[in-house]
């Protein structure tokens, strides 16, 4: 009896032994985790670089490297067997989806993409929370990307010219900093006074109310959208009456590692040109011999009775031991009339004798221009970077001019806190000098004379401060130097910047998706202008001659923020409801200090303490705030 007993308690024992050993595998499959792989290829064999493979059901998201490789692992205890979409997308191809269904262990999956020609299904980001291609946009969208930039510009707005229909960018200053006009299919409004006619650009988050775009550098730029018309005051209010363009700096790489890109670019900046049509011919009276100009006849004396050499009168005029010079003799035929008769049978028919100039060609030099540019790319763990730095200079192509010099440092950051959570950083910091002086193009297309040697000095060897203009020319044309005010005035303008902006991103479920973003904006600029004790002027200006002196300080400070959230409902299969909520605000202040002072005590002492007429001072300041609400 006892031995019947032992024997079943030993079956009981081993068949407890024998099922646990079989429930050990398959609890093990239970909580492991799901990892899928695979490579992205495009319809001609090449491997397609940072695509982005995605799955919307939870919320998982992974780049491709250099080899089109991507791998997606998925926690154990988000794995149950559940049929999901496995999807990819990647810039100018047609996007791929694979049903699959997530099970433990390993598979894979390879996608092939075709080329999307029309791009109707690029995605865009400009007006929504979450990226989105451009067919579902409601309203119509230009963009272009950097792979459409192969030799990128300095100024990220010159990269859209010629490139999205309706989008006009006019350069209206050749001086180097200086940034193009723009606009969006065209005006508003006849009657632009007091506003301005361009569209709200936001880089990164930041509202662009402060400095001008040539700050932020062409070479880090990702992709620029620009919304034309009013369609843009829907999402950013009515400061974007006149369209939006929103510009995406470039973010780290998907994949492990770190990779370096050094550029440099060294050319020549010139005029492409000097013939501008100048004034070769001229309507003055010659003497008998062809090469003489005539002055005109006075009470005492018949016209043409005296004739000088062109440039000895020129030179004439110009050297003189003071900070004026001397009145032009009256040429014949200088000023014609209808009145006396003087303007029948004259005609601008004769050649300068002896010698003539191109004024331009005589101002105009090549000049170096340099740009150098390091950036750094990766992903460290779950933190994706970029980091660049940049210095340019650009001297321009006329003679005593410096042009601008920029210094430049980014750093942008992503940081996948958790599979729905993503944390988003982006600074730059830039310098800039800028020589500020001015040149009077407008005097030389209005008929510089073509005898004047404006690289000619006096006696003295001083640039000449008249060539031309009343006594010798008609309405005074050609009468203002070229090379002499930059040789005697200073004129620098010194900025930095500061900007910043930190956006999260949080997915707590399928259905909503939560957005914020701060940015801040901190520019100062300080310009100093100066006219040298001695400056020559072609009439007496004491608060000219003896020097005078501008100095301005300006300080703006701009914060902007938006916050939003996306909640999405499938209603049916062929029907998604979609709420839109946003609330933004933004704020400048500006802080301006101004400072002038004529005659100065010392030379070479440029300060206003060193001047003793006309100083002041001034100060100003302002503040802008907006605050918005939408719900669509």
């Amino acid at each position: 009896m006892t031995t019947r007993t032992t024997l079943h308690r030993v079956r009981v024992v081993a068949a407890s032994l024998l099922s646990l050993w079989l429930a050990v595998p398959a609890a093990n499959a239970q909580t492991q985790a799901a990892v899928i792989t695979g490579k992205v290829m495009s319809e001609f064999g090449q491997p397609v670089d940072q695509a982005n493979v995605y799955i919307n059901d939870l919320t998982i998201s992974v780049g491709t490297n250099s080899q089109g490789v991507y791998t997606i692992t998925i926690p154990a205890a988000r794995v149950q067997g559940q049929a999901v979409n496995l999807r990819v997308r990647a810039i100018g191809f047609q996007p791929g989806i694979i049903p699959i269904r997530v099970t433990a262990g390993s598979q894979t999956q390879n996608f092939t993409l075709k080329q999307d020609v029309n791009r109707l299904n690029e995605v865009v980001v400009t007006g929504s929370i979450e990226a989105t291609e451009r067919a579902k946009v409601p309203f119509a969208i230009g963009r272009v990307t950097s792979e459409e930039l192969p030799v990128p510009q300095l100024d990220p707005m010159t990269s859209l010219e010629g490139k999205v229909a309706g989008v006009r960018i006019a350069s209206t200053s050749g001086q180097p900093g200086s940034t193009p006009d723009i606009m969006l299919r065209g005006p508003t409004s006849i009657n632009l006074t007091g506003r301005s006619g361009n569209p709200l650009i936001v880089v990164d988050g930041v509202v662009m109310n402060v400095g001008n775009l040539g700050e932020l550098g062409g070479l880090d730029i990702e992709s620029i959208e620009v919304i034309k018309g009013a369609a843009g005051a829907s999402l950013y209010g009515t400061t974007a009456a006149n369209g939006v363009i929103t510009i995406k700096t470039k973010r780290g790489a998907n994949s492990d590692g770190i990779q370096f890109n050094a550029r440099e670019e060294y050319g020549v900046s010139d005029l492409n040109s000097a013939r501008y049509g100048e004034p070769v011919n001229h309507h003055l009276q010659l003497d008998e011999t062809g090469k003489r100009f005539c002055i005109s006849g006075t009470s005492t004396s018949a016209p043409c009775s005296k004739s000088v050499d062109w440039m000895t009168e020129i030179l004439r005029i110009n050297n003189v031991n003071a900070d004026t010079n001397r009145t032009p003799q009256n040429f014949q035929w200088n000023a014609l009339n209808n009145g006396d008769g003087s303007l029948e049978n004259v005609y601008q028919a004769q050649t300068w004798p002896n010698h003539y100039y191109n004024t331009l060609a005589q101002v105009a030099t090549s000049a170096p221009t340099q740009l150098s540019s390091v950036d750094a790319t990766g992903k460290i763990g779950t933190v994706r970077f970029f980091a660049s730095g940049q210095y340019t200079d650009n001297h321009g192509a006329l003679k005593q001019l410096t042009g601008d010099q920029q210094s430049r440092a980014r750093v942008n950051l992503d940081y996948d806190i958790r599979s729905n959570l993503l944390l988003s950083l982006s600074t730059v910091y830039d310098k800039e000098v800028l020589d500020n002086r001015n040149f009077d193009f407008g005097t030389l297309l209005r008929g510089a004379p073509a005898g004047t040697n404006y690289l000619a000095r006096d006696t003295l060897g001083r640039e000449i401060i008249q060539g031309g203009g009343s006594n010798i020319r008609g309405t005074g044309n050609g009468g203002a130097a070229f090379l002499y005010p930059s040789s005697a005035s200073t004129d620098q303008l010194v900025a930095g910047r500061y900007i910043a902006s930190v956006t999260g991103t949080y997915f707590p479920a399928d259905w909503v998706t939560f957005d914020g973003t701060f940015a801040y904006d901190k520019r100062s600029r300080y310009e100093n202008s100066a006219a040298q004790k001695g400056f020559r002027t072609q009439s007496v200006s004491t608060g000219t001659n003896f020097g005078n002196m501008q100095i301005s300080d300006r300080n703006t400070e701009a914060m902007n923020g938006s916050y939003g959230a996306l909640l999405r409902k499938n209603i049916t299969s062929d029907l998604t409801g979609r709420l839109t909520l946003r609330g933004q605000f933004d704020q400048t202040k500006q802080l301006d200090d101004q400072g002038t002072g004529q005659q100065f005590i010392v030379k070479d002492v440029f300060t206003l303490s060193n001047t003793s007429q006309n100083i002041t001072a001034t100060s100003s300041s302002s503040m802008v705030k907006d605050v918005g609400f939408v719900a669509s």
